[in-house]
């Protein structure tokens, strides 16, 4: 089994009993192609990207044999399987090394250093018995690591404090002057700190949508590589069609770029018989190739809601990708289909607890069936400080997200309007007593529910506390987008806004 692993995927079935003991046994299914393991009863292998998966391999052999940094850009479409590419490569040839990743999401776009401060998470796990997702838990594991690197340790974990909390940090101008080159400094230190024990791989997801004050930090990252890091690769995704090119967020830098097409007819025709498997005859695969094109994404959508319908001739057929996924959703019983409208409004990732205060019920269950029927994913798990009559205590908070924004669009569009506004009132009014304890839900975020709820002198306060902490943190851009939009939202009357 050792040595069939890395070049065949295996399927587990019972031990077979002989000579007075059992003996385990492993089918082969077939030859890996650089693809995650497949889901019990399914053969859902990687198509279409043997050469991209060949680069991604020679860069990380070249890391590893060198002992130094190495950055790939992954660039494509939506739907074109940026995330599927670097999840199957993680799989099955990173197996042996350890891994940090975090991924910017749109409603996070406005809040300072979020994608540095998953970063900060994931690395302190990595060095940490006990998973430390509250601040003051953070915190301390990153000063151990810090402690035995860097002689300037105090005055980094400073600078982290406005990563972790922006609100939280001292406004003395000539400390924010000099914030983010310690964070920097910080951050590069973590990584070439865990890198020398053991290789490391650093997966940023979605660089389009990241603050601004995280796409310097990754850009400085990448433009300035260690030689003494030890083995360390950098993956960064990019969606260019959202505007904003690869040149632009990461200009003459040391990347090397790979660029996702939609798959020849070669590509999706494999793909599509091996997703319906016995379903699969002729007419449908050739139906499904003439709808869905090359696109990765519409071609899995269309397969799961013919393997969900079970025949193999379906009545209709979606036109679109948008069209598939909300004929899916529609075939949903009733619970699930209202914990999936519920979760798009709050956004492309949420958590466990606001749902369950939206729904008024305990959404584990439904949770684990849209997770198997593949529209959600658990994400990071976080605590949060909880404030009683007893004192303060950590808090844990369970956290999901939609496997891809596509879905969660699709959803949230489909939704009444009277409907998504009601619920975004609920879920301000859920955030805003959670605030009131002085739980960690963005001010930006609060303020977005607020506004969309049809609440927009409250909204303009958070937006207000949201461009404080940005200007804090020396995020400018975020800060004066966000001064900007408490003006707009705040009441003609307001004085002392207006000043």
């Amino acid at each position: 089994t050792r040595l069939a692993a890395p070049h065949y995927l295996l399927r587990e079935v019972p031990a077979l009993a002989g000579e007075g003991k059992k003996h385990r046994c492993h089918p082969i299914v077939g030859p890996r192609t650089g693809a995650r393991e497949p889901p019990a009863g399914q053969i859902d292998v990687l198509i279409g990207r043997e050469i991209e998966t060949k680069a991604m391999r020679s860069a990380w052999r070249d890391a590893v044999t060198r002992g130094e940094q190495r950055t790939l850009l992954i660039t494509g479409s939506v739907g074109v399987g940026k995330t599927r590419l670097v999840d199957d490569f993680l799989a099955y040839h990173c197996s042996e090394s350890l891994i940090v990743a975090a991924a910017a999401t749109p409603h996070r776009a406005d809040t300072p250093y979020a994608v540095v401060a998953d970063l900060l998470r994931g690395i302190a796990d990595l060095s940490s018995r006990q998973r430390p997702h509250s601040r003051s838990r953070l915190l301390a594991a990153i000063a151990e690591i810090l402690r035995a690197n860097t002689s300037d340790g105090a005055d980094i974990l400073e600078a982290f404090k406005l990563v972790v909390d922006p609100g939280a940090a001292p406004r003395v101008e000539s400390w924010i002057e000099v914030a983010r080159a310690r964070v920097y400094r910080g951050v590069r230190a973590l990584l070439e700190r865990v890198a020398g024990r053991r290789p490391l791989v650093m997966v940023i997801e979605d660089l389009h949508w990241a603050d601004s004050a995280s796409r310097e930090i990754v850009r400085t990252l990448v433009e300035s590589p260690s030689h003494a890091t030890g083995p360390l690769l950098l993956l960064i995704t990019l969606r260019e069609e959202e505007g904003i090119e690869a040149e632009a967020l990461l200009p003459e830098t040391h990347a090397s770029l790979i660029h996702l097409n939609e798959f020849d007819e070669g590509a999706r025709q494999r793909l599509i018989v091996n997703l319906l498997g016995e379903l699969g005859t002729d007419r449908l695969v050739a139906e499904i190739e003439r709808r869905a094109g090359g696109s990765p994404l519409f071609i899995h959508e269309l397969c799961r809601a013919i393997r969900e319908i079970g025949e193999s001739e379906p009545v209709e057929i979606p036109e679109t990708v948008h069209d598939v996924i909300a004929s899916r959703v529609d075939g949903l019983p009733a619970p699930l289909k209202v914990v999936l409208q519920h979760a798009a409004v709050i956004g492309p990732s949420f958590r466990e607890s606001i749902l369950a205060r939206l729904i008024t019920r305990n959404p584990a269950r439904p949770l684990a069936e849209l997770r198997n029927r593949g529209f959600l994913a658990p994400t990071v798990n976080i605590t949060v400080p909880y404030h009683s009559t007893a004192g303060v205590s950590d808090k844990f908070e369970r956290q999901w997200g939609f496997r891809h924004v596509v879905v969660q669009e699709v959803i949230y569009g489909s939704l009444d309007a009277a409907d998504r506004d009601d619920i975004h009132r609920r879920v301000s009014e859920i955030m805003t007593r959670r605030a009131k304890r002085q739980t960690n839900d963005p001010p930006a975020e609060v303020a977005r529910h607020l506004e969309l709820g049809g609440q927009g002198a409250r909204a303009s306060q958070y937006y207000l506390r949201a461009a404080n902490d940005a200007a804090t943190a020396y995020a400018n851009r975020e800060a004066a987008e966000l001064f900007d939009k408490a003006l707009r939202l705040a009441p003609g009357d307001d004085a002392d806004l207006q000043y």
